[in-house]
């Protein structure tokens, strides 16, 4: 159980930067959920008629709601390109680069070694049946630890219920038997104490190695196929770029996102010039804010992501790749191999 214990918070910090590049995406929702707030309070203020008397009808327009969503998809794309254009920037530069080779370069060393190639699967199996064993007595502990919290006081009194040193000093040994037979039986009957002890029992080695293969759990599990190629698709670089439509290539996405921005945009300004009004510009200058909140929101996003993704895999996988090596030395001690 101390061991257990103590592990908990290493085993749930390895579960959250497991994640998947997918899984970690979903960051973005709270950023979809401000967008949407900003959007409803910016079309409140524009509501406000000339007498600055709120009208209820003009939430049912089609007006409103089509400047709704079209606002939505601005701040949402934009906060996209800025998040993409950012990640990009991130991958493309030379320090990261270079860091990302020395890294892969020391992970090649020990995947293509002989050892690796015969002994991998085995590796991966031990590996993640420890993992999965952790996950499970953690769970399993989490399990007891609410039961625990959650049931009455007389249980866990029943519970801690012994014969006392005063109890055997004094009474007969019959007695002292009596009283314990009758301790004994009322805990068995005890529905809380009985279903702690089947969760301590699920805990057990020896309960764990004849169901492993039944538990089912989320757990730090890993792959031969993440550890060689982080899960990416392997491309041979070259040492000739083509200039011509690199440009094109490379750039036709954010300029088609810009583009749609600048013309929905225009579409607004324009509207502005020909129909000036104060309040008008207010609102204009108010949703050019929130744009630019929404780039920095992204751009910001972009550094969380590249850290928590393609620099934590690379860590792991190179992690992992050094354990692979110890693996081997304990296996050397005990099998001969």
């Amino acid at each position: 159980m101390p061991a257990v214990d103590e592990k908990v918070k290493q085993q749930r910090l390895v579960i959250d930067q497991a994640k998947t590049k997918s899984a970690k995406f979903l960051v973005f929702a709270p950023n979809l959920f401000i967008n949407i707030l900003m959007v409803i309070a910016l079309m409140f203020i524009s509501m406000i008629d000339k007498n600055n008397k709120f009208t209820w009808e003009s939430v049912w327009s089609w007006a409103f709601l089509f400047t709704t969503i079209i606002l939505v998809i601005i701040y949402q794309i934009t906060h996209w390109s800025a998040f993409d254009s950012r990640l990009k920037k991130l991958t493309l530069n030379e320090e990261n680069i270079t860091w990302f080779e020395e890294q892969e370069k020391e992970i090649i060393n020990i995947i293509n070694t002989v050892e690796w190639q015969n002994y991998r699967t085995y590796f991966v199996k031990d590996r993640n049946d420890e993992q999965k064993v952790l996950a499970w007595k953690i769970n399993i502990q989490n399990k007891i630890t609410a039961l625990t919290t959650k049931t009455k006081k007389k249980n866990t009194d029943l519970e801690n219920e012994v014969v006392s040193d005063y109890q055997r000093a004094n009474l007969t040994p019959d007695s002292v038997l009596a009283i314990e037979k009758d301790i004994h039986n009322r805990q068995d009957g005890n529905r809380y104490i009985r279903r702690k002890r089947a969760l301590e029992e699920m805990i057990t080695d020896a309960w764990i190695a004849e169901h492993i293969s039944k538990i089912s759990i989320d757990y730090n599990e890993i792959d031969i196929n993440f550890i060689e190629t982080g899960d990416m698709m392997k491309g041979q670089s070259k040492d000739k770029t083509v200039k011509t439509g690199k440009y094109a290539k490379d750039n036709a996405p954010s300029r088609f996102i810009t583009t749609l921005i600048t013309v929905v945009v225009s579409v607004f300004t324009a509207d502005l010039i020909i129909n000036w009004s104060l309040g008008g510009w207010v609102d204009f200058v108010l949703r050019l804010m929130f744009l630019t909140v929404n780039i920095v929101m992204g751009s910001n996003y972009g550094n969380v992501f590249f850290t928590d993704t393609d620099i934590h895999n690379t860590k792991s996988r190179k992690k992992i790749a050094g354990e692979f090596v110890v693996w081997c030395a304990k296996k050397q001690v005990k099998q001969g191999i």
